[in-house]
């Protein structure tokens, strides 16, 4: 037999306080609902940044070094969504040789600090190079700067950088990075050779390469009679400054 009409209401009051809190609690939970879902979206938005930094990081170091310039990415000090906004910025080539120019010469007494600190013995001669940087003599600079880098990286790693089918640092990096792909993206120029260490075969074989670009073999060995130029000399400081930084006791 179907309940009355009179049975059903009296149901229905019955259940109303259980009904009410219910709903105080479906209220009470919507705040917490709520963050749980942005938190997903935004753990949602870091999988996806970290699993784009290190390829996004990779396109913006070889797009770099492929135009002489190299800058060492300090993971202890910069955020990941600041590296990620600057390494979209020079993937999307939003950036010129003036604006690196500029940056290196807003940092120039920074950077002399810390790699005379760094290498205290190399100090003397660095600040010579440094010196006929300031002054514009930059057929000086340039050499002495190259030269200091494939220094430092043999008193590091006991390998030259400018040397061989690829870098000889290449086994160090590989060894030091240990998988982490982010490491490997901004340690790149220490592993495959780059238009500044291409050999004279190298250059032959690569259709691509520009010998406008600064070229360590054809400045040592006499090939280059025009490479004492300003942005060259701010190119080679950035190779000596990113190696030191790659290869520094704190890295």
């Amino acid at each position: 037999m179907a309940p009355s009409e009179e049975h059903q209401k009296y149901i229905a009051s019955a259940f109303e306080p259980l009904m009410e809190y219910q709903k105080q609690i479906t209220s009470a939970f919507e705040p917490f609902m709520e963050y749980q879902k942005k938190l997903h979206k935004t753990l949602d938005k870091l999988s996806a940044l970290s699993n784009e930094m290190p390829k996004n990081t990779r396109n913006a170091i070889s797009l770099l070094a492929e135009k002489g310039w190299f800058v060492y990415f300090d993971l202890q000090t910069i955020s990941a969504q600041k590296l990620m906004e600057i390494t979209t910025e020079i993937s999307n080539q939003k950036f010129t040789d003036d604006m690196l120019m500029e940056s290196l010469e807003g940092r120039f007494e920074e950077i002399k600090e810390s790699i005379t600190a760094e290498f205290p013995k190399r100090k003397p001669i660095i600040i010579q190079a440094l010196k006929a940087h300031t002054r514009g003599d930059y057929y000086l600079s340039i050499p002495v700067l190259l030269a200091q880098t494939d220094g430092i990286c043999y008193e590091k790693t006991e390998k030259y950088l400018f040397r061989g089918e690829k870098p000889s640092t290449a086994t160090c990096v590989n060894e030091k990075i240990a998988g982490d792909a982010l490491m490997e993206a901004i340690l790149l120029p220490l592993a495959e050779k780059t238009s500044i260490n291409m050999n004279e075969k190298d250059r032959k074989e690569n259709t691509n390469f520009d010998p406008n670009i600064l070229n360590r073999h054809m400045i040592l060995h006499g090939e280059s009679l025009d490479y004492g130029t300003k942005e060259n000399s701010f190119k080679a400081l950035s190779l000596l400054y990113y190696v030191s930084q790659a290869l520094s006791e704190n890295t």
